[in-house]
């Protein structure tokens, strides 16, 4: 018979197969903002406008918010293989090597409901990637998780000349980009868990299920801890297998801190030291 922790690992080591096919980019130019992308958050920071219809596989993602009509530089870069996906008004882009994903497009609030249409490629870790700008809309980047790096590629983002509060040490901003993207992806298997879920409750017209289904997705997309219990058992197995990913993936977190704390301290680095206990302190408090 199988222990706990052994079912709380399988889980983890099963989902990070499909996880870790997906990549985040640090993105390096000029004429953006890296904001969360869902429906009604704003499209253009100088406009209005706001997403509508954001597919539910980019729930959790987020994109390069550009000025509307304004000219972004973008190129993006990453250490891992993945995909890529892209977005903008030109339904086709000149965009060789790209593929069309026209089950993925979403629109903005303007008065005709203007279409993004979405793109992706295969990316090769290691290499930089010049994003072609087009339209009105630019060409928007959608990730699990960006980073702008402001001062280069692999470098810390400062301000002013001087070194940011958020800036890391490299061993440590790999760490919490790996924990925060397990997160990510366990979260959008969970949306995607629940949704089925949902319809499954109300092709049986079990309405008061549906409505609690309805309700966790509500406080999953915004970011919130649900404790709702199911009776369905699609619903019931969802919320198990993500409460299995989140500890598992927690544990390795703290394991993988713990490891960067010793070598940080082993090394007399006490500024990076102070970091790492901040950063398990962070983790405990959650």
């Amino acid at each position: 018979m199988r222990t706990h922790n052994q079912v709380i690992v399988g889980a983890f080591l099963c989902f990070s197969a499909s996880i870790f096919a997906q990549t985040n980019f640090e993105i390096e130019g000029k004429g953006f903002t890296i904001q969360k992308l869902k429906s009604e958050v704003q499209a253009f920071g100088n406009r209005d406008y706001v997403w509508k219809n954001v597919p539910m596989k980019f729930r959790g993602w987020q994109f390069t918010q550009v000025n509307g009509g304004g000219r972004a530089e973008m190129a993006v870069k990453s250490i891992m293989d993945g995909l890529l996906y892209v977005a903008t008004l030109r339904k086709d882009a000149d965009l060789p090597g790209w593929e069309k994903e026209p089950s993925l497009g979403f629109n903005y609030s303007s008065g005709a409901l203007q279409r993004m249409h979405v793109y992706k490629t295969y990316y090769r870790g290691g290499t930089v990637m010049k994003i072609p700008q087009f339209e009105w809309s630019g060409t928007i980047v959608l990730a699990p998780a960006l980073t702008h790096a402001i001062d280069g590629f692999g470098k810390p983002v400062t301000t002013q000349g001087k070194s940011a509060a958020t800036s890391q040490p490299r061993l440590t901003t790999a760490i919490k980009a790996r924990y925060e993207q397990t997160i990510s992806f366990a979260r959008q298997q969970y949306l995607r868990d629940l949704d089925a879920a949902q319809r499954a409750a109300m092709q049986v017209n079990d309405l008061e299920e549906a409505n609690t289904i309805h309700a966790a997705i509500q406080e999953v997309t915004n970011g919130d801890i649900t404790s709702r219990s199911f009776k369905s058992r699609l619903a019931s197995t969802a919320s198990a297998r993500y409460a299995q990913t989140v500890a598992a993936a927690r544990q390795q977190y703290a394991a993988d801190l713990d490891v960067a704390f010793k070598s940080a301290m082993t090394a007399r680095k006490l500024d990076e030291a102070n970091e790492i206990a901040a950063m398990r302190k962070e983790l405990e408090g959650k």
